[in-house]
């Protein structure tokens, strides 16, 4: 293509992307990686069935406030803008949250980024020698910090984002203090575009 990034990163899966555009993995591995943890995801949610809603504007601060009484397990799974939050839980969880806020159930097929997918988290962390690492070509910036990822395992990095919340703002700050001016997504649908 011609394109030659000066820094990457991912939202969620994305992230997997981003490790080999970055130079951690090889587009093989990285595939490989992606389809290990889709399969590992599955087999948690199937023992912990859940969703996800996103809440946005001044309902954000309520949906906050509807966790800590909801029946059930949610977390905050995402903060994707300054005023838009995904929250991932347990079906009962979320119908509490639905009833006392105004949000949108997200078609998804399990509570992603959650301690739900603790078990996937550790079985990725068993796995980390099916694949091999090379050092970094450009900076990638972490998607649950929104920092420039230190030297650590990407796997291990893989592993920790299934069960913590993404911080696609803070990611996007670190983007524009490193004066970042264009920004290319890649996948399907539009909705990390309508994000950056």
């Amino acid at each position: 293509s011609g394109l030659a990034p000066a820094i990457v990163a991912g939202h969620s899966l994305g992230e997997v992307a981003a490790l080999a555009v970055a130079g951690l993995l090889t587009p093989e591995d990285a595939i490989e990686l992606a389809a290990e943890r889709g399969r590992l995801m599955a087999e948690a949610t199937a023992r912990a069935p859940g969703g996800m809603i996103a809440v946005t504007g001044a309902a954000a601060r309520d949906a906050a406030i509807a966790c800590g009484g909801a029946a059930g397990t949610i977390a905050v799974a995402a903060q994707n803008a300054p005023e838009e939050w995904v929250l991932s839980g347990d079906d009962a969880a979320l119908r509490a949250v639905v009833a006392s806020v105004p949000c949108t159930r997200l078609r998804v097929a399990g509570p992603w980024h959650s301690p739900a997918m603790a078990p996937a988290a550790a079985a990725l962390r068993d796995a980390v020698g099916r694949w091999s690492r090379y050092p970094a070509r450009v900076p990638l910036v972490l998607s649950t910090t929104g920092e420039l990822a230190p030297e650590l395992d990407p796997i291990v990095l893989v592993a920790e984002s299934l069960t913590r919340p993404l911080r696609w703002t803070l990611a996007l700050s670190t983007l524009a203090a490193r004066q970042v001016d264009t920004i290319v997504t890649c996948g399907p649908g539009k909705v990390l575009a309508s994000l950056c």
